[in-house]
């Protein structure tokens, strides 16, 4: 009986049919010389993994060794019921009854998930929910979907996308253009960095001077304890005055951690300007010093057209159609 399909006894669950292709998928792919290797690199905890390939490979399953070697290969057998595992699974998902569900991957930098993202997320899921009612109403199978956001450095998120590993990346505007390879939708508006203090204020800059309406001047930054993001120091920021005796710097990796700070009442902090929490004051930086106003995008694999849910969750982020 060389057909693993056709063994006596042959029954899996989708749940384990599932982990079996996406374990199968990888070892495909090769470079892993071990079973952990290929389970570390799944969406499930390794010991579940090794559950199912022994439930499958037991006598009252398939009894067929389904990979071996070094690197990890699929054994013949174990090739067929990768096939029968993706052909049952592709059935399953196109039958009548079947829910759909999608997983959409976005990979971004932890500035736009903190500061940004947030309120898409929940515009996006609002939206989707009543498509699924409307689907509902008229009979129609529903598509369900969960959301993976991925945060990162933005050349990390756009390597990302190039290998395949996300769906879309969003982050900052590259000084150098659009990658190659990759397609670069902007987010409507542009994004013009500000300083931000506790809610009681911090130094010369508190309630009283948010009232007054004074710019901050770019020297008076030398006489503050100020929280910068290291990125941002090493770009936009490059020519923050050194500070002035008494007075430091504070640099960490992410706008969270310069809210968190500020919050703290230790510092100010220098950010951009989208969607600051309501407990914290703002300063407008003076018009004739202020770096210049920054650009958030959405990037696509070029060549490739974007799911159904991955064009919804573009039009609900960038606020503009996603074929500009």
């Amino acid at each position: 009986m060389s057909d693993v399909s056709q063994a006596k006894h042959q029954s899996a669950t989708l749940a384990e049919l599932q982990c079996f292709r996406d374990v199968a998928a990888i070892i495909e792919e090769g470079n892993c010389d071990t079973a952990h290797q290929v389970w570390t690199k799944t969406r499930y905890v390794p010991s579940y993994c090794k559950t199912i390939m022994e439930r499958l490979r037991g006598a009252d399953r398939w009894n067929r060794t389904l990979m071996s070697g070094k690197p990890l290969k699929l054994t013949d057998d174990g090739r067929r019921a990768y096939e029968y595992a993706c052909r049952i699974l592709d059935e399953h998902t196109a039958g009548p009854f079947a829910a759909r569900r999608e997983i959409l991957r976005v990979g971004t930098t932890n500035r736009v998930m903190t500061a940004f993202l947030g309120p898409k997320v929940r515009e996006f899921l609002w939206q989707h929910r009543l498509q699924q009612e409307n689907a509902a109403k008229q009979k129609e199978k529903a598509i369900d979907v969960d959301l993976e956001l991925r945060e990162s450095s933005l050349d990390e998120i756009l390597s990302e996308l190039r290998r395949e590993e996300i769906d879309i990346a969003i982050g900052g505007v590259s000084t150098e253009g659009a990658p190659p390879h990759l397609n670069q939708i902007s987010i409507d508006g542009r994004l013009a960095t500000v300083l931000i203090a506790g809610r009681n204020g911090c130094g010369d800059f508190g309630p009283n001077r948010l009232q007054e309406g004074r710019p901050v001047k770019w020297n008076e930054l030398a006489h503050a304890d100020i929280c910068v993001i290291r990125s941002d120091l090493r770009g936009v920021l490059g020519h923050l005055p050194t500070p002035v005796a008494g007075y430091s710097r504070i640099v960490v990796e992410n706008y969270a951690s310069v809210v968190s700070v500020v919050k703290s009442g230790a510092a100010v902090g220098l950010v951009l300007d989208m969607g600051l929490p309501d407990d914290v004051l703002k300063f407008e930086l003076d018009a004739a010093e202020r770096p210049d106003d920054r650009e958030l995008a959405i990037w696509t694999r070029r060549g490739e057209t974007p799911t159904a849910i991955a064009t919804a969750f573009i039009k609900v982020v960038t606020a503009m159609e996603s074929n500009k």
